[in-house]
């Protein structure tokens, strides 16, 4: 850290401030005269550890109150943090880890009393014990990065939050101190305190309750008398008649203390417990009984809501979504049918405009759904039929929020509960379907695809040539799925054509495949242009699937095209390129083929091809005569 030069002090006989000035502007002068000129003396008498303890909580307490009047790059601020860092590295460079006692009004190191102040607004100690502290420890060890965010938190006390801000048991937890520890019990705050900072000292207390006790009724004057004297144990409690005198430095009645005497020692004796007993006793704190309990309350609010006047639906309405959404989240589907009945008959009293009947309906809106399907457990595949006698007894329109939901969950378990519940009603809505697929995309456009053929597949086989354009992969295999159920409708004829087109090799080979399993003459020509148009980068695997489709559709025609290719007639025939895709094709047909000149064929493009063709030819012989050896066996 840069050595800086002290700010100057500001004297109030060399600035004299003018009678016509604000005089919200002494008050700051005076504030920063204050904080400059603070000296942080140890008691008369202290030791030098004390006076090296009193100097380092000196220096922080002023940084900690200057953060209220300057800058943080004024230059008295960094002469104030330097002074911290010195401070408190000579301490614990010569007595070790900082020890310090925290009291109402006085801060202890070794037993020794370091801090005293009385006023509450200025105290360190006070604000510390007010909140919980009793204990800081600042070992040897501390980097200056923790004796700063220890200042911060200090100096946020200083400002005077209140409830709606952490305290400093909080805030000292969540820094996360590695070298700075901490002893606390609860806070707690004086009856006495405002929350305007109007704060009265323990003189000023005491004097005010001397002034009217006697005014006062006989249980006030009791209740501020144990403010100020001692207490004493009731004699009939058994307890020796002990007197606490009240030191000067005495807390509030209501500081937490450590007791003053204690009762006569007992023996602890084990009384058993019933297991059905002990089950009560832990469902009772358990959480099984928490959706019981909030039925029980609304159920309590409904009645009291119909006998008062003074209590109506919108003072309890945000109570009734967290249950609501409470066993929504649970997956509590009988609770929350349950729930749903007491809303209903409650809402029945009222008219349609009446705002329960819009939480009502809430029960059944994109969010409401969405928590009730992520309930269900990924090992069930199906939507449990509560959802349906859940949905069916509600208004609005389910379709709907279930199709937003659908475009937005990413979860597969999710898509598929969802789109079941869509194909449940989606029945005679076909046309939002097939506008909520316009809008999706990959997968989530694949779920729409199969839920439209199943809550109409004429609706869908009309879809597929417009379906099949896409080129996504997801929707491609859901056609394929819709033709493969529907081989021999009308429909497919044109889709299947397109979809041996396409560019994922998977998919075409399907379409192939189920092209040669129809055996229609007229798919022939698409077979053949595929493989001519396709024969250089075909790969083995789909030139064999076209080979067999096309044997499969017309064994004439494909044995005369093979002939052609293996056995060319003519100087400009024998002349062309072979191309490794259509003797594959060649392969793939004749393993298929009945005719005896097959095996020929193969025969002779093996002798041609050689390599790796001669041994795929070799396999399909090996596999054709073992097929018709087992079907002149059969016959």
């Amino acid at each position: 850290m840069s050595i800086v030069d002290p700010p100057e002090t500001i004297h109030p006989a060399s600035t004299p401030v003018e009678d016509t000035e604000d005089s919200g502007m002494e008050q700051q002068l005076s504030l920063e005269e204050e904080v400059l000129q603070y000296e942080f003396n140890a008691r008369p008498g202290a030791s030098e550890q004390g006076k090296a303890a009193a100097k380092s909580l000196g220096a922080m307490d002023r940084a900690a109150r200057s953060f209220t009047l300057y800058d943080p790059a004024n230059a008295a601020v960094s002469h104030f943090l330097e002074e911290i860092e010195q401070n408190f590295r000579s301490y614990l460079d010569a007595y070790g880890a900082m020890d310090l006692r925290v009291r109402p009004y006085e801060l202890l190191v070794e037993d020794e009393v370091i801090y005293e102040d009385e006023d509450r607004e200025r105290s360190l100690a006070f604000k510390l014990f007010r909140d919980g502290v009793r204990r800081l420890v600042i070992e040897r060890d501390a980097p200056w990065e923790e004796i700063l965010q220890l200042l911060q938190i200090l100096s946020v006390r200083f400002t005077g939050i209140r409830s709606n801000e952490d305290d400093m048991v909080t805030l000292l937890w969540k820094a996360g101190f590695k070298n700075i520890e901490m002893e606390a019990v609860e806070g707690f705050v004086p009856e006495d305190e405002k929350e305007e900072g109007d704060d009265i000292s323990d003189a000023e207390l005491r004097s005010l309750v001397l002034e009217t006790v006697d005014e006062a009724s006989e249980a006030v004057a009791a209740a501020m008398e144990r403010r100020i004297q001692s207490d004493r144990f009731d004699d009939e409690t058994g307890s020796p008649d002990v007197t606490v005198h009240r030191q000067e430095m005495e807390a509030p009645e209501d500081f937490d203390l450590p007791l003053r005497g204690f009762p006569p020692a007992k023996i602890p004796a084990y009384d058993f417990v019933e297991d059905d007993e002990y089950a009560r006793l832990s469902n009772e704190d358990g959480v099984a009984a928490l959706p019981h309990d909030c039925l029980n309350l609304v159920e309590e609010l409904f009645r009291s809501a119909e006998n008062s006047e003074n209590l109506g639906t919108e003072d309890f309405l945000p109570l009734l979504v967290e249950v609501r959404d409470f066993m929504l989240t649970q997956g509590q589907l009988g609770n929350l049918m349950t729930l749903l009945e007491l809303v209903g008959d409650y809402a029945g009293d009222f008219p349609a405009e009446h705002p329960v009947h819009g939480m009502l309906g809430s029960f059944a809106n994109v969010d409401a759904l969405s928590r009730l399907i992520r309930s269900v457990p990924s090992t069930q595949t199906t939507p449990p039929d509560e959802f349906y006698q859940l949905l069916d007894g509600l208004p609005g329109d389910h379709l709907e929020a279930l199709l937003a939901i659908l475009l937005e969950d990413r979860s597969t378990h999710t898509r598929r509960i969802t789109r079941q519940m869509i194909e449940r009603y989606g029945k005679g809505n076909v046309d939002r379907i097939r506008a909520t697929l316009d809008q999706a995309q990959g997968a989530v456009a694949a779920d729409l695809v199969r839920t439209l053929a199943r809550v109409s597949a004429e609706d869908a086989l009309r879809a597929l040539p417009n379906l099949i354009e896409r080129e996504e992969v997801e929707v491609l295999l859901e056609c394929m799925q819709i033709i493969e159920r529907f081989p021999d409708s009308p429909e497919i004829r044109t889709a299947m054509h397109r979809l041996v087109g396409v560019k994922e090799e998977s998919i075409r080979i399907r379409a192939i495949e189920l092209v040669g399993r129809r055996g229609d003459r007229r798919d022939y020509p698409v077979l053949m242009r595929h493989v001519m148009a396709k024969s250089l980068s075909l790969s083995d695997k789909e030139a064999l699937s076209i080979g067999r489709a096309m044997s499969q559709v017309d064994p004439d025609s494909t044995m005369e095209l093979f002939e052609d290719w293996l056995r060319p007639q003519g100087l400009l025939k024998k002349m062309r390129p072979v191309q490794k895709g259509q003797d594959v094709t060649a392969i793939g047909g004749l393993e298929y083929l009945d005719f005896d000149t097959a095996d020929e064929l193969l025969k002779i493009l093996a002798k041609r091809a050689g390599g790796e063709v001669y041994d795929m030819c070799m396999s399909a012989r090996m596999r054709r005569r073992r097929r018709m050896r087992e079907g002149n066996q059969n016959e």
